[in-house]
């Protein structure tokens, strides 16, 4: 699975204030070996593992004028290697033709370096991060060319 995101916002108040400029970039890649397992005639329970690395890029500028000019950039870049385990259910509506629903919990180690202008020097971040998120719940559909 191949996940790639962005977004860019430019803040432009009203009278009397000044603008901000975010943008975002994230992009992942998720390999894995996935096992079936049947429950009913067309049900099944589906388990594997799989190897994730996912990068956050982000940029964050302001135009107020009582920061120096040297000042108002804020660049962070993030690097996420980790494991999952992804388990979920599949109905087979024909020999072909399957629509399942799967959760991929992970572990990840996380890198992440700044090139922030506001503090005067670039700073590191390292840690571990545990997901079962919202967005880490998959919908499928699969069609498979060759039937069992």
């Amino acid at each position: 699975m191949i996940n790639v995101a962005g977004t860019y916002r430019k803040n432009q108040p009203a009278m009397g204030s000044f603008i901000t400029t975010d943008s975002h970039l994230n992009g992942g890649i998720l390999i894995g070996v996935e096992k079936q397992k049947s429950i009913a005639d067309r049900f099944a329970f589906i388990y594997g593992l799989n190897a994730q690395m996912n990068y956050n890029y982000s940029n964050h500028t302001t135009e107020n004028p009582a920061i120096p000019v040297s000042q108002r950039e804020n660049k962070v870049f993030k690097y996420m290697p980790g494991m999952g385990l992804g388990i979920g259910f599949f109905y087979q509506f024909n020999e072909h033709f399957l629509l399942g629903v799967e959760a991929n919990p992970s572990v990840n180690y996380f890198f992440e370096n700044s090139k922030s202008t506001y503090a005067g020097s670039p700073y590191k971040t390292r840690g571990f991060d545990f997901s079962l998120r919202n967005n880490g719940a998959l919908l499928t559909a699969k069609y498979r060319f060759k039937a069992n």
